[in-house]
């Protein structure tokens, strides 16, 4: 059956194939009239191929019944705007369509133009996707650009102890710890309102007073013509994580007196640069300056021995190096500020992936047990 079969409809003819659109004319036993190049083009069938079959033989199995119900309405006049389906490319795939139809009552024939939005529908869903998993394990919220809350997911109402109802309509000082300064929040809103992210650790307070502590990252959000109309706030709760670092601070605080203590010291040796790490302990008992940024070389190391235990300590620290042979040894050091006495070290070698990358030890003050022996 031939719709353009005029010259009067000539112009029209070449309008329909030269479409940028996918444009096709069906009728209502349900088999294409005619298709226009884009058409043929987009999902590599011919002319004669899709006019010689149904339409439905095209489609998605799971989009038969929708097409089915499309199709029903169009016959009946419907209009039909923003549907889709997947339709079958000659290589096997699918492909996503969105359509839009017009029936023309004089001779029952479905004029329809379509959309490949395979990729915008693919993007849509990694969007989704990424949102669902954002809002299941971030804290979010959207605020106008006064900073009112307008949005808020589920977790932010589960950590923070109050309802959706709570929190939009106030800013975000109803979770304020009020521990940070004016200037903090000042570059807060200056970075944001300059339409660049900002990015920082907040303590906030729960409504039952428990303070915690969430990794915070606002992005604005923009119009068509760039200005900002929102921001978006998204959140992550770091509480243990901060509160492990305060405990791990306490235990080396902890060990720290405990050492200074017992006058135990430890070190490590970095066998590629030379450079030792010496605990505090270590600086007090061998008298030397902690300088900030500075730590002492291994000449500067061995070099506080009297003359006769470096050679020994040299030795033990070449073995180790070599072999990875440990050692403990009671040695007279000699510190810059003259003074000798007695102290006990080991040194073990330490590996990655076969090879002694690091020395690592101990050194406590023993004079006063080795001048009562």
């Amino acid at each position: 059956m031939a719709v353009f079969n005029s010259s009067s409809n000539f112009s029209f003819k070449r309008f329909f194939d030269l479409s940028m659109d996918m444009l096709c004319i069906a009728n209502k036993e349900g088999y294409f009239v005619e298709v226009n190049e884009a058409f043929t083009r987009t999902l590599g069938y011919t002319n004669d191929q899709l006019l010689a079959q149904p339409l439905m033989n095209f489609v998605h199995p799971n989009d038969i019944d929708s097409t089915l119900k499309a199709l029903s309405d169009a016959t009946l006049g419907s209009a039909i705007l923003n549907f889709t389906n997947r339709y079958q490319h000659v290589q096997g795939h699918y492909l996503t369509f969105a359509w839009g139809s017009q029936t023309d009552p004089d001779n029952g024939l479905i004029y329809a133009v379509a959309r490949d939005v395979t990729e915008q529908w693919n993007q849509t869903n990694k969007l989704k996707q990424l949102q669902r998993t954002l809002d299941k394990k971030s804290i979010i919220a959207v605020t106008d650009i006064r900073g009112i809350i307008t949005e808020v997911n589920d977790l932010f109402c589960s950590i923070s102890g109050y309802t959706k109802e709570e929190l939009i309509g106030k800013t975000h000082s109803i979770v304020s710890s009020h521990s940070h300064s004016k200037e903090f929040f000042q570059d807060l809103w200056k970075t944001i309102s300059s339409k660049n992210i900002w990015s920082d650790v907040i303590k906030n307070q729960k409504k039952t007073g428990e303070y915690y502590y969430v990794h915070t990252i606002i992005t604005p959000l923009v119009d068509h013509e760039d200005n900002i109309v929102a921001y978006l706030s998204v959140r992550q709760d770091i509480s243990r994580s901060i509160q492990s670092e305060s405990d791990l601070a306490k235990t080396l605080s902890i060990l720290e007196e405990t050492s200074a203590i017992a006058k135990v010291g430890g070190w490590e040796l970095n066998v590629a640069t030379g450079e030792l790490t010496w605990t505090d302990e270590t600086f007090r008992i061998l008298d030397v300056e902690q300088k900030a940024g500075r730590n002492p070389m291994l000449p500067e190391g061995l070099s506080l021995f009297t003359t006769e235990c470096q050679v020994v300590i040299e030795a033990a620290v070449n073995r180790a190096l070599e072999f990875g042979e440990p050692y403990s040894l009671e040695l007279e050091a000699k510190t810059a500020k003259g003074r000798v006495f007695w102290v006990y070290t080991n040194g073990k070698a330490n590996y990655e992936n076969g090879k002694i990358v690091s020395l690592s030890g101990t050194i406590q003050d023993i004079d006063i047990r080795k001048k009562a022996e």
